[in-house]
């Protein structure tokens, strides 16, 4: 699952840095342009334009549905479900971020979970979590694909997000082929991460 992200401009990823001060020129008073980023957020995702090119948009995170909000979508079912299913075909995106968050076990003391922040094992600055957008009345939102989660976060939680690779982005996003394949792709070459605790 992905419950939480964050953003760091700090890291020094020029790539981040250019979606962030491109939306930077537009206004929005909800954007939430870096720093942790919370589901209900108005935050950069990069989708496709009206002329097919890649660029960054402000959108929400989540879908509302009977008076909650969906986050995510299983990357391995959601060709089949109805609420993702013409996202997956048409409305691809992309959302920039630094690391994600899980929470580790509830230490004995207090029993309070241990917020554990998760990065690139080998030292990239920016991620691309996969993700599905939609068009409502009052806005763009968005959810995060998720998979199941390898060795290295499964100790935290089942699930972690969809992350492409930088090479494979403009094809996500712009591909008239449909998203299934791409996402198989994804899921095959999923990427090592590190956890710290934040």
């Amino acid at each position: 699952m992905c419950g939480r992200y964050y953003i760091d401009r700090s890291e020094g990823d020029e790539d981040l840095r250019r979606v962030i001060e491109g939306l930077n020129r537009t206004e929005n008073p909800k954007e939430r342009p870096e720093g942790e980023i919370f589901p209900g957020d108005t935050c950069p995702v990069l989708a496709k334009s009206m002329r097919g090119i890649p660029r960054p948009f402000w959108m929400e995170w989540g879908f509302p549905l009977q008076g909650g909000r969906v986050i995510n979508a299983r990357a391995e079912t959601a060709a089949g479900k109805p609420l993702f299913r013409e996202a997956l075909t048409a409305r691809r995106c992309l959302i920039p971020a630094s690391g994600y968050y899980e929470w580790g076990p509830a230490e004995t003391r207090g029993g309070r979970k241990k917020k554990v922040r998760i990065r690139f094992a080998d030292g990239d600055t920016l991620m691309l979590l996969a993700g599905l957008y939609r068009k409502d009345a009052d806005g763009p939102r968005f959810v995060i694909l998720t998979m199941d989660a390898l060795a290295d976060t499964l100790a935290l939680h089942p699930r972690r997000p969809v992350i492409l690779p930088r090479s494979r982005a403009e094809e996500w996003l712009v591909s008239g082929e449909g998203g299934e394949a791409l996402l198989r792709a994804a899921l095959k070459s999923a990427p090592a991460l590190r956890l710290w605790e934040a």
